[in-house]
């Protein structure tokens, strides 16, 4: 199993990484026969694309931004925090470990509001996730478009699917409300221009 159950796992678990990384793919392969500029191997870069093709909306492509480069971000930390590259499951919130994960993230001693954090952005995946799951389906099949938006996003559109009770969060996501997008954080502030972050890696 990729995932213990009961925790939270950066990439696999559900609106981890890969859900963004499946989710672009699957757009990529449903709207790219048409238009070639979308055919593009980078995900930052493709998720532009959709961006600029309208396939994505600008609410979509800010949440789904904003979340790839913080998840890409807490991945870097966890893989330093931990000395290997495969576990980047998060630890229990009020842990040593998730207390020194937070000051790694610059959040200093406020690792509450990088549980926030994280809540935010992984509910936006799923968010994100349940709106375009019924465009891709009505074109690809219902099977299909399961398999192209993502191997969790197996719930319904518009409902946040909570994270498991006790994955390090010690919380479950509550559904988003419009107020919300306006007031998701970016991460605290880097030069992006150098921020590895913008480019895809495994």
């Amino acid at each position: 199993h990729l995932v213990t159950g009961g925790t939270f796992n950066a990439k696999f678990s559900p609106g981890g990484l890969v859900d963004i990384e499946y989710l672009i793919q699957g757009l990529q392969i449903s709207h790219g026969a048409q238009n070639p500029a979308l055919r593009l191997t980078n995900l930052r870069d493709a998720m532009s694309a959709l961006h600029t093709a309208g396939v994505l909306s600008d609410d979509d492509f800010t949440r789904l931004r904003k979340a790839h480069t913080f998840l890409r971000w807490l991945i870097d930390s966890l893989r330093v925090v931990r000395g290997n590259s495969k576990d980047v499951t998060m630890p229990l919130f009020g842990s040593d470990e998730f207390v020194f994960l937070a000051r790694r993230l610059r959040y200093e001693s406020d690792a509450e509001h990088l549980r926030n954090d994280l809540t935010r952005y992984v509910a936006d995946v799923q968010e994100v996730i349940g709106g375009l799951r019924a465009a891709l389906g009505s074109q690809l099949g219902r099977a299909d478009g399961r398999q192209l938006v993502g191997v969790h996003a197996q719930r319904q559109p518009g409902r946040a699917r909570p994270l498991q009770h006790r994955a390090g969060l010690g919380h479950r996501v509550r559904p988003l409300v419009a107020e919300d997008v306006g007031r998701a954080r970016e991460p605290p502030p880097r030069d992006l221009r150098q921020d590895p972050l913008h480019a895809q890696r495994d």
